[in-house]
């Protein structure tokens, strides 16, 4: 009886072990898909540039991340 139970445990943390590894793949796609579109996008053609450009524009980013947030509550034509 005990087995059984010890199996299953093995089989949970199997599980959530499987799970984490494709959440982190998943992750990183999503990390390369964005960075590729950035790339294409803006036309930059280093990583140098990339950096350059996040660096300059963090803070409108910023800006506009949190203004869309507060607007998702409005109401429309608001």
């Amino acid at each position: 009886m005990a087995k059984k139970k010890e199996d299953k445990i093995l089989s949970i943390e199997e599980q959530i072990k499987k799970l984490q590894e494709e959440k982190k793949a998943l992750q990183q796609k999503i990390f390369l898909d964005v960075g590729k579109t950035i790339f294409e996008k803006w036309e930059i053609e280093s990583e140098e540039e990339a950096l350059d450009l996040i660096e300059k524009l963090t803070t409108s980013a910023k800006e506009l991340s949190t203004k869309n947030i507060k607007n998702e509550g409005s109401p429309v034509g608001s």
